[in-house]
């Protein structure tokens, strides 16, 4: 089973290949509004589902089953996703410290 990659309240970027994952008359919508907010982690057998919210109603929104406001949402998979800003969602330390050493 995979990992999580995101959390509820992550902006996410959706990439050109979560059209399979969206409907018809939503990816109208979703194909020109690429930019979504985590609202549900769904862990599952076969990879991992978000329910993202989007800031305003269209056709073909839905609630991802009371996750999200109503036609706001959208279910998309893990690989289909990216952070918008990955340094305002996460903490990373890419300069490990070892004791006695200096940077510089």
């Amino acid at each position: 089973m995979m990992e999580p990659l995101y959390k509820v309240g992550d902006v996410v970027i959706l990439s050109d290949t979560c059209e399979i994952d969206i409907g018809t008359f939503a990816w109208e919508y979703v194909s020109t509004h690429r930019v979504a907010t985590v609202a549900h982690v769904f862990p599952g057998e076969h990879g991992v589902m978000y329910g993202l919210e989007w800031h305003e109603e269209f056709r073909g929104g839905h609630n991802c089953k009371g996750n999200c406001e109503d036609r706001r949402g959208q279910y998309v998979s893990q690989q289909h996703l990216e952070l918008e800003n990955f340094e305002a969602s996460r903490e990373v330390n890419t300069v490990p410290t070892f004791e006695g050493t200096q940077h510089g």
